[in-house]
């Protein structure tokens, strides 16, 4: 109904715009007189029609086209967080600022100057938010050497994954430090998601689907520990033995 409503508003304002363009030209034309006449308006009505008709069908297409691109719009941002939407507005800010930092000199020069500089904004601000969201993840004092400390890492066992709680904490940021989940934690998830029993495979599916949403949402760091586990030992004993080498605690 709306998309219909739309449509009949698109020919309407075309009809009208006609109306007062073809008005405007034989006024100017020295026409006037004639726009009582049968004449003039038989113009104005055939020109009236014709552009509402083309802005009816016109209209239609725009309307698809509008309504398909918020869609898109609109699940895009669904699958964006709050803390994504901030920190990408911060990278967007200092792209801006950068840009017209460098634009200063460029706009003194003549006719290719703005263009220029609006090129520049366009890149840098592009870049900022790129940059700030795909490193969002990423702990800034690890840029001036600072190594992580015992009490910032924190290693996950198989029930803490499968239980899924912790994706949550991760999201609100209520955790700090880096979670690592070690390699034999992730071959027993593994181990457990081809299992033949349908319940334990789905937990083990439960557990891989919670990391990789833990890798692409959680605002903390999270790797994946490959050193070598001892296959004589059980899981709890090698997760255990991990961390009094990391000197980290652990999350189960």
């Amino acid at each position: 109904m709306l998309e219909k409503i739309l449509k009949y508003a698109f020919g309407l304002t075309g009809a009208l715009t006609a109306m007062t363009l073809v008005r405007l030209l034989m006024i100017r034309n020295g026409m006037e007189e004639q726009l009582t006449t049968v004449y003039g308006i038989g113009i104005i009505v055939f020109a009236s029609l014709v552009l509402g008709i083309i802005m009816f069908f016109l209209g239609g297409k725009v309307i698809s086209v509008t309504s398909g691109l918020v869609d898109r719009i609109e699940n895009s941002l669904q699958k964006i967080t709050l803390y994504e939407l901030l920190i990408g507005a911060c990278g967007l800010i200092a792209g801006l600022i950068i840009a017209n930092l460098i634009s200063i000199p460029l706009y003194k020069i003549e006719v290719i100057g703005v263009p220029i500089s609006i090129i520049i904004n366009i890149l840098f601000g592009i870049c900022g938010i790129y940059f700030t969201v795909v490193k969002r993840n990423e702990n800034i004092f690890d840029a001036f050497g600072k190594k992580r400390t015992a009490h910032s890492v924190k290693l996950l066992d198989t029930s803490a994954i499968i239980d899924g709680r912790i994706l949550d904490l991760s999201r609100t940021g209520f955790l700090e430090g880096e979670l690592v989940i070690p390699g034999f934690v992730l071959e027993e998830l593994r181990h457990l998601a081809d299992s033949a029993d349908d319940i334990v495979r789905a937990k083990g599916r439960r557990g891989l689907d919670v990391l990789n949403l833990l890798k692409s949402d959680a605002k903390i760091p999270v790797t994946i520990d490959k050193s070598p586990g001892n296959p004589q030992m059980e899981v709890d004993e090698q997760l255990l033995t991990r961390a009094r080498e990391l000197g980290a605690k652990v999350i189960t």
